[in-house]
């Protein structure tokens, strides 16, 4: 009987064990999965982060060039009686820092 009694017993603890293998493993795969979601959350929100702080940059950049666009267009315009070949120089250095802006921002 007592024979019988540890057949018994080995018999349980093996099906426990069997089934703390099973739990154990379903619990690795979900923990898998869970890590693997939330990675990919930061990941998503590293790269929103970065197309925010990208848009802000941007944003502060194109009010500065046009404050001073308005600015010397409105106040910093040379004089009339200038000669031409200074009205032209002035003209190309103008358009040539708003262009080398505009590409910067790119």
């Amino acid at each position: 009987q007592a024979e019988r009694h540890q057949e018994v017993n080995l018999g349980v603890c093996q099906e426990q064990h069997a089934q703390n293998v099973q739990i154990a493993y379903a619990l690795y795969e979900w923990q898998r999965d869970y890590d693997a979601r939330m990675a990919r959350k930061e990941e998503l929100r590293d790269i929103w982060d970065q197309k925010t702080e990208q848009t802000s940059t941007l944003l502060v950049l194109n009010t500065l060039m046009f404050g001073c666009a308005f600015g010397v267009l409105i106040e910093g315009m040379p004089p009339e009686s200038a000669h031409p070949g200074w009205i032209v120089a002035f003209a190309f250095c103008l358009a040539t820092s708003f262009v080398l802006l505009f590409v910067s921002i790119i």
